[in-house]
């Protein structure tokens, strides 16, 4: 599969699958490189498709940042 990847503001995000386990986790980055706001999918959330991995990084990029790209999952 292919990593599914987000870019809005000076934002950019990207969602991958697990190469052995059956499990999906996310990455947020600041793309102008501060590193400091950078975040991510805990190991231990068990995202087990693309929507729920989808759908816990908006929830969490609009708890955090306040603004989120648009879904690209339906």
């Amino acid at each position: 599969m292919a990593d599914i990847n987000y870019s809005w503001g000076s934002w950019k995000a990207t969602i991958s699958k697990h190469l052995i386990r059956n499990e999906y986790s996310w990455s947020v980055f600041d793309k102008d490189g501060n590193d400091t706001y950078d975040f991510n999918s805990h190991i231990d959330s068990e995202l087990e498709t693309k929507s729920e991995a989808e759908i816990d990084m908006l929830q969490n990029i609009n708890d955090r940042i306040g603004h989120a790209p648009e879904p690209q999952l339906r």
